[in-house]
């Protein structure tokens, strides 16, 4: 990666997707590379899910196994200061896993209530 946020061709970059994974997954950058922030179209097992370029690659496994970013979306990229917040919600504790492990993906801090409260 440079110092302007942009990763060439076959470059390993890290995608934060719209699953519920906790955790940004390693792909490789597409032909004519991608900056940071992109936003991507990623396979994931047998379907493609939308993400947002977060930043290089971690890497540490099998590199053959790494799968190219499908494509790049023709819009703005996501900036530096929304990939950077720090949120805190508050959420009762009957809340799905799902729903936790994708707040904490996108680098939320929870709080969790009891569940005698609710949502009201």
């Amino acid at each position: 990666m440079t110092e302007t946020g942009f990763f060439d061709a076959n470059a390993l970059i890290s995608v934060l997707t719209t699953e519920p994974l906790g955790r940004p997954l390693d792909y490789r950058a597409p032909e004519g590379g991608c900056w940071t922030g992109a936003f991507v179209e990623v396979p994931l097992g047998p379907r493609r899910v939308l993400g947002v370029v977060w930043g290089p690659g971690e890497g540490g496994y099998d590199l053959a196994k790494v799968r190219p970013v499908t494509r790049v979306l023709d819009a703005a990229p996501m900036a530096a200061a929304m990939r950077g917040f720090q949120m805190i919600l508050v959420m009762p504790e009957n809340q799905s896993v799902e729903r936790r492990q994708t707040m904490r993906a996108f680098g939320a801090e929870l709080v969790l209530t009891p569940r005698d409260g609710g949502m009201e």
